[in-house]
């Protein structure tokens, strides 16, 4: 009989139990408590890279999300930044909003930076069509064009629109994908013949209207933004002998010297009506090159395939997911820049027929 009842009382209580566990999420008794209010987790995922990997844990520092109601309107911002100790597992608890559809718009780099400005015209509470962020420049703000003389870290963009939040209980993940808006350029100088270069001889200039997004990332019209270097260096590089023109008495040599510039420029877009520009003059005002700095990019993108391995990357996406762009260009005896050679993301480029100067 003993067997019996303990045989009867091992099969009860598991049901017992999972009784008051359905009652205790549906039942008035426990509301209060909120142990199964329904709990949106917002996760955020930077694979547009090149690597196709995701790169949140390693380069996102800080996180603003904006949340809108069905009707566009802001109802709530969560800033935050990202320790190194919880990026790989970071994520955003969103709590006690009312059932409903949501769409979140994310930036990601502006806590507490000096380069970027959300709503830069004051609105407090804006409507999802009238959000933006803009690229600060900090030195000449009077100015009609605006210049840029510091690296501004790393901006991303993501936005994930009608997420579904009426469930009444359990625990629901939602991910936002990222883009990244900065882009590095560095710009080498190599001199063919073996001289030595100074770094103060060179002035290196990028030039674009691509410093206000609006809430899809698109660019707005803005004033012309120029980039100067954040750091300028000299130093050896090593000599390719086929890059040499025919006849050139610097085939012999094994190391050339260079300048080095780098320069961090906004999101480039390929069907921009503002063609970015790269300049390289001289100390004493000689232009040594000019170019349509997307243009040239883009020469090297047909070595760069998809998410499938085999279909060719559009020219925006190519531009979305490089976010580092070493360009060399070759200096003959006469510090004139030989237009049929550079090198592009360590792809070699040679110009049969160069036509831009």
């Amino acid at each position: 009989m003993k067997h019996l009842y303990n045989c009867i009382l091992f099969r009860i209580i598991p049901v017992i139990a999972a009784m008051m566990a359905f009652a205790g999420c549906n039942s008035v008794i426990y509301d209060d408590e909120g142990d199964c209010d329904p709990i949106h987790v917002i996760r955020f995922n930077y694979d547009w890279n090149m690597k196709f990997t995701n790169a949140f844990p390693a380069e996102v520092l800080n996180v603003e999300l904006h949340v809108f109601d069905s009707n566009g309107t802001l109802v709530r911002v969560v800033s935050e930044h990202v320790s190194r100790e919880n990026a790989a597992d970071y994520n955003i608890e969103l709590r006690g909003l009312a059932p409903g559809n949501y769409s979140f718009l994310a930036w990601c780099g502006t806590k507490d930076s000096e380069h970027f400005t959300i709503n830069h015209q004051g609105v407090a509470s804006p409507m999802m069509e009238h959000h933006t962020c803009r690229i600060n420049s900090l030195d000449e703000e009077d100015d009609v064009n605006g210049h840029i003389r510091q690296d501004i870290g790393r901006l991303f963009h993501g936005r994930l629109d009608n997420v579904d939040m009426t469930a009444d209980e359990g625990r629901h993940e939602h991910v936002i994908r990222l883009k990244k808006n900065t882009n590095v350029v560095r710009v080498v100088l190599q001199h063919m013949n073996g001289e030595p270069m100074d770094k103060d001889d060179y002035i290196f200039r990028i030039t674009d209207s691509n410093g206000l997004y609006d809430h899809n990332n698109d660019l707005l019209p803005h004033r012309e933004l120029t980039y100067h270097p954040w750091v300028i260096k000299s130093g050896q590089a090593a000599f390719h002998p086929e890059d040499q023109p025919e006849g050139g008495r610097a085939a012999a040599v094994s190391g050339v010297s260079a300048v080095v510039a780098e320069l961090t420029v906004g999101r480039l877009m390929s069907d921009h009506e503002k063609t970015a520009t790269l300049t390289v003059h001289s100390r004493d005002g000689h232009l040594i090159l000019s170019i349509p700095l997307i243009e040239y990019m883009l020469l090297v993108k047909g070595h760069y395939y998809g998410e499938d391995g085999h279909t060719p990357m559009s020219d925006q996406e190519y531009l979305d997911r490089q976010d580092e762009y070493p360009m060399t260009f070759f200096l003959d005896q006469s510090h004139e820049w030989i237009k049929t050679v550079i090198y592009i993301n360590d792809w070699r480029i040679v110009r049969d027929t160069p036509t831009i100067h």
